[in-house]
């Protein structure tokens, strides 16, 4: 009898081959999909970060608290508790990439606060500013003047298409100090 000359594959090693190969790449993609997705909330949280900094930079670089509620960085802002001399707490909504959202009055903030609803559907990002200006006497070295506290939220819709307001994309505090202006007369 003749030895049978093997060359190629049986039907069989190439069924399980193409299977394997497919598992393979199937963890592959899993990888790459998750790795997309962070890179992706990593990019948003760095956006926000940058919008919160420049809401306190711009604070820093007032020389009055009333000069820095009166900013033009406010023009498309939404006011959640009256505006006064010593506090603003305002929103700005921004679209895809960062895009900022005309004001529209039509938003309901108490809702956003409560249970995260009310934005509307075009936002995906929504940065609150909250200040509040107060007096400071002169005590433990400092002249007389005010001091500001300033806290930034930064709010994401998640993949669930919701706004979740527990839940902040970026936070950041910072304070400044205004030294009370004496003009002679």
């Amino acid at each position: 009898m003749k030895a049978k000359n093997k060359k190629g594959f049986t039907l069989v090693e190439v069924l399980i081959s193409v299977v394997m190969l497919s598992v393979i790449s199937g963890f592959i993609l899993q990888i790459f999909i998750v790795s997309a997705n962070a890179n992706e909330r990593a990019r948003e949280m760095d956006y926000g970060k940058e919008q919160a900094k420049y809401a306190i930079e711009l604070l820093k670089g007032q020389d009055s608290f009333q000069s820095y509620a009166e900013s033009g960085f406010f023009l498309n802002a939404y006011d959640y508790k009256p505006e006064s001399d010593d506090s603003i707490d305002k929103f700005k909504i921004y679209g895809e990439d960062w895009v900022e959202l005309p004001a529209d009055n039509d938003i309901d903030l108490e809702s956003f606060i409560s249970k995260g609803a009310g934005i509307p559907d075009n936002a995906m990002f929504v940065l609150r500013i909250m200040a509040d200006n107060q007096a400071a006497t002169g005590e433990e070295g400092l002249d007389a003047g005010t001091m500001c506290a300033i806290k930034t939220k930064v709010y994401a819709r998640g993949s669930n298409g919701e706004f979740d307001s527990e839940k902040e994309l970026v936070g950041l505090t910072a304070s400044k100090y205004f030294p009370f202006r004496y003009t002679e007369r």
